[in-house]
């Protein structure tokens, strides 16, 4: 096994990043942006749930919209439908009204999608429910959400291991440790469990991630929920994900 933070070679060929956090070591496979326990122990803190590093994916900041003849086209954001008109935010930071019924067909079906009343989606392993961000899709390689175009996720995992030992390592120090600069924490309630939601960055592939985590449980287990995109799209998402992570449920 590697040095705290070490990244070495397995055998399957791909990265894997070792972390020892509060006396337990995970191994993070970043190609499937999953967190495997490596070795039993106490966990103090579950972290770098989804680590960036090998992200190689292009970003897009913006959705190319166009009209139904096909001569106008605009580079911009969905913000917002209202009273037969499409708000889009261009590139330039301006907001533009826009009939619906002169977009193209595509674009009137986006924008119908966003409208669509969101849905909750259970994941067994993690043990928890959250709501689903348009746009984001579920995966097999984690429990949670991704969305490709953004490079922006939300991940739910569990462990067997009491919140009080889980919740000791979230501090400034131990996150810097291990590359993650704290920028807030505070005391939640979640699922009518005690917990705590902390922001941080975090940097991957010369690009800065921020990411709500979510932490919470009891004496028998701790639930962590992550929601993560990349600094540069902090502004668009960030929100949004952060209404995900404090979604969460336990199933009925």
């Amino acid at each position: 096994m590697g040095n705290p933070g070490s990244i070495e070679q397995t055998n399957t060929g791909l990265s894997m990043i070792h972390l020892k956090i509060g006396g337990i070591m995970f191994a993070n496979n970043p190609s499937h942006q999953m967190l495997t326990r490596v070795r039993p122990n106490r966990l103090a803190v579950a972290f770098v749930l989804v680590t960036t590093l090998l992200l190689q994916a292009s970003i897009v900041h913006a959705r190319k919209w166009t009209d139904k003849s096909g001569s106008f086209s605009v580079e911009a954001d969905f913000v917002a439908q209202s009273e037969g008109k499409v708000s889009l935010k261009k590139t330039d930071g301006s907001v533009i009204p826009v009939p619906l019924a002169r977009l193209s067909e595509a674009d009137q079906q986006f924008v119908a999608a966003q409208r669509k009343p969101l849905k909750y989606v259970t994941f067994p392993k993690a043990g928890v429910k959250l709501i689903q961000p348009h746009g984001f899709v579920e995966v097999e390689s984690f429990e949670g959400f991704y969305q490709e175009s953004t490079q922006s996720s939300v991940v739910a995992i569990k462990f067997p291991d009491p919140y009080a030992d889980s919740v000791v390592g979230f501090n400034t120090k131990k996150l810097k440790e291990n590359g993650m600069t704290l920028q807030s924490k505070e005391g939640i309630t979640i699922a009518g469990k005690k917990g705590i939601l902390v922001k941080v960055l975090q940097r991957g592939n010369d690009m800065q991630y921020v990411k709500w985590v979510a932490i919470f449980g009891d004496k028998k287990a701790t639930n962590i929920i992550t929601g993560m995109c990349p600094k540069t799209l902090e502004a668009k998402l960030l929100s949004k994900l952060k209404a995900v992570v404090l979604s969460a449920k336990f199933p009925e």
